[in-house]
């Protein structure tokens, strides 16, 4: 008798650690995909920087030439003028609209972490569950094989 509850226990023993694996497999998969979105995440910044910056120079060098060849022709000031103004207000309205989408993506970045961290402390409390269950129902079989041999 004593046999077949040590028996018992170890299978009980051995599907917590099953399923501890499982649990583990399934957080180290998650931690992964959110390494994966994460680094996703800053790259996309990172493009995200380049192609500001590379539009930002684009106009400047546009402007800087037009403004060299319109020096001389005031007659067409007042016009290159009012072309620029609506270029500002273009450029305006889309570096908001990046920076509305910049600022998107870091919150989903820290949501994101704010998940893993969550994930992780979940993990923990899991872990430590699965022990104490593992000793309770251990000090529970042992009192009964005590008992019984009393």
């Amino acid at each position: 008798e004593k046999l077949e509850h040590e028996s018992m226990l170890t299978a009980m023993q051995f599907a917590n650690d099953e399923r501890l694996e499982e649990i583990t497999e399934d957080l180290a998969k998650c931690i992964s995909d959110n390494y994966t979105l994460i680094q996703r995440l800053r790259r996309q910044e990172v493009a995200f920087n380049i192609y500001r910056l590379a539009l930002v120079s684009s106009m400047t060098k546009k402007w800087s030439t037009k403004l060299t060849e319109k020096q001389h022709e005031i007659e067409g000031l007042n016009d290159l003028i009012s072309e620029r103004d609506k270029r500002i207000e273009y450029l305006v309205c889309s570096e908001n609209a990046l920076q509305k989408q910049l600022d998107d993506l870091m919150m989903k970045n820290k949501r994101l972490e704010q998940k893993l961290d969550e994930n992780t402390k979940s993990f923990e409390k899991l872990q430590e569950s699965s022990s104490s269950e593992i000793a309770k129902t251990k000090h529970f079989f042992e009192n009964h094989i005590r008992k019984s041999h009393e």
